[in-house]
């Protein structure tokens, strides 16, 4: 089945030896019947992105230059090839500036699902391409449909160099079989490394008695590793047991003392799986904490509540509160939110998800984002502000009217 197949190459330099892998890989695919397109950074007009989010929205950067084209080409491509020269052992510039360019993608309906990476660098040594392939795997992995498939490295430095080199050849092989959905055979040469995702570490040149030492050190690293492990686990299950016979203990005390009149139970929320106040008047065990399963918000002296998620955030979260409220500044952002540092941080517990008005979010581990609109990102639900409806929410957080205090507490 015929691909779209596109190749992107950072080159700035005529006659670079990334180029002519990026036209070998080319050639390869060509010859297996896909359709292939080629083009080159090199003369063109990419600004920095500015981070202003309205692509998540609009779905378009407001920036006008080559890369809004660039980008729209790698949306409807089946397999993106970018080739790339390695500056101190991370992607080029030119590069990452096109890849942070290509946020708009990242909610978009894009059709690649094959990526792949070729490299060269004047450092032989395999190891040199790590830092670059870590780079192109995170801007990968914010697309759940795509994988990185392979790279290919030429240890070289000259311009045209790469000639006659086996590295050309892998390029072409891998263009011809893995966007046919097959593998070509690793070769062993020096000169260049075949990568797989499947392996974090780039198979390297043939070993030097330096390599011994490495490797015996990575050996004591491990060792002292799981020893120093076991000891913390010996640690840990003396002190539970040291606590949980204290607990006996505490508990035989307080089981002496009537629980009063006005102790309420607890019992399970259907909706989150926490224990919430009962009105029954039915009586808690004495000395259990009920967990909490709201709180309440204040915007400028307008209140409303907040229903929790059951994650480490909203635990750590109700922890601080305990010890008393918490008020921080917020500010809009991006046209759908108010966010505001904390001035500490919380366990993350970060998934993708999308966002609608009322979500309460927690952002890089201590900011919180109060949605008056939609987005689409990595983030940590804390809870939702019910009881308002979208033109309520939007008034009591002053959507678009700059900055507000905000108050978090546990009592209503």
């Amino acid at each position: 089945m015929s691909k779209k197949v596109f190749v992107i190459t950072s080159s700035l330099r005529q006659g670079s030896n990334y180029d002519m892998l990026a036209q070998a890989f080319a050639e390869g695919a060509r010859a297996a019947g896909h359709a292939v397109e080629t083009i080159s950074l090199k003369g063109k007009s990419i600004t920095f992105c500015k981070g202003c989010l309205a692509c998540q929205k609009t779905r378009k950067c407001t920036i006008r230059d080559d890369a809004t084209e660039i980008a729209e080409k790698a949306k409807n491509a089946d397999v993106l090839v970018f080739a790339t020269p390695i500056y101190y052992y991370g992607l080029s510039g030119q590069l990452k500036t096109l890849l942070d360019r290509c946020n708009p993608l990242y909610v978009s309906d894009y059709a690649f699902r094959d990526v792949y990476l070729l490299l060269t660098a004047a450092d032989g040594d395999g190891r040199a391409v790590e830092g670059s392939v870590k780079g192109m795997q995170g801007f990968v992995d914010c697309f759940e449909k795509a994988r990185l498939v392979g790279t290919i490295f030429g240890g070289v430095n000259e311009a045209g160099e790469i000639k006659g080199k086996p590295a050309l050849q892998e390029a072409y092989e891998m263009g011809e079989h893995y966007s046919a959905g097959g593998k070509p055979p690793a070769s062993p040469a020096e000169e260049f490394v075949a990568h797989s995702p499947g392996d974090s570490r780039a198979k390297s040149a043939p070993a030097t008695p330096h390599d011994g030492q490495r490797l015996l050190w990575k050996g004591m690293k491990r060792l002292l590793s799981v020893l120093l492990c076991g000891v913390v686990c010996l640690f840990a299950v003396a002190g539970c047991a040291a606590s949980g016979q204290e607990g006996i203990t505490a508990s035989s005390h307080r089981t002496q003392t009537p629980p009063t009149e006005n102790t309420e139970a607890s019992i399970p929320s259907a909706s989150t799986g926490m224990s919430v106040p009962s009105d029954s008047g039915e009586e808690t065990e004495e000395g259990e904490e009920s967990v909490v399963s709201r709180l309440f918000i204040t915007v400028n002296e307008s209140k409303a509540e907040i229903i929790l998620e059951n994650n480490i955030s909203v635990s750590a979260l109700v922890e601080r509160l305990r010890a008393g409220d918490i008020t921080y500044t917020a500010d809009d952002y991006g046209g759908f939110e108010k966010v505001g540092a904390l001035g500490f941080s919380l366990p993350r517990d970060d998934a993708h998800i999308q966002t609608r008005p009322g979500d309460v979010i927690l952002y890089q581990g201590n900011q919180i984002v109060l949605f008056y609109g939609e987005n689409s990102w990595s983030y940590t639900r804390l809870g939702r502000i019910e009881g308002l409806s979208d033109a309520q929410l939007r008034a009591f957080l002053h959507a678009g009217e700059g900055e507000i205090q905000v108050t978090l507490s546990l009592d209503g």
